[in-house]
């Protein structure tokens, strides 16, 4: 790892090298910051392995078979892409409105995809988005709970 260090009376790049569940240690004092003025951005990161042990021929422990590493190294699973998000049939979206109450629509459409909720003076201005058509979006809008607007894609 490659470390921006700044410090009252120090500037620069740092290289750090952390073994696999390891960790590093520097104190600032020898680089002549002191901690309350120490601060440190990571600049570059690598997941590449790190090298080989200088001692790759000593002796193995006793018990040990002799294929048999010496510890075993997390794995990373593979990416997955998320699931697809399926869409809500435009007639039942179509069927809500205005006046509704939000549990309603809750019951007969189901849980957003996404939802952003505005407290303003005396009221609560919710957008509740459902995906209706591929790429786009209908929107339900609540004022205090009740249906004030619903806005179906083209």
């Amino acid at each position: 790892m490659t470390a921006r260090i700044n410090g009252s009376s120090y500037d620069g790049d740092e290289n750090v090298v952390i073994p696999p569940s390891g960790s590093a240690r520097s104190s600032p004092e020898t680089m002549y910051c002191t901690a309350e003025f120490f601060e440190m951005t990571e600049k570059r990161f690598s997941m590449a392995p790190p090298p080989p042990p200088a001692a790759a021929t000593a002796e193995k422990p006793s018990g040990q078979k002799p294929n048999q590493p010496a510890s075993s190294l997390p794995t990373v699973a593979p990416w997955a892409p998320p699931a697809k998000i399926p869409e809500l049939p435009r007639e039942a979206f179509a069927a809500i409105q205005i006046g509704m109450q939000r549990e309603e629509v809750l019951h007969r459409i189901g849980a957003p995809t996404s939802k952003l909720s505005i407290p303003e003076e005396n009221e609560l201005v919710e957008t509740y988005r459902y995906p209706v058509s591929p790429g786009l979006a209908g929107a339900i809008r609540f004022s205090n709970g009740v249906v004030t607007e619903v806005i179906l894609p083209p």
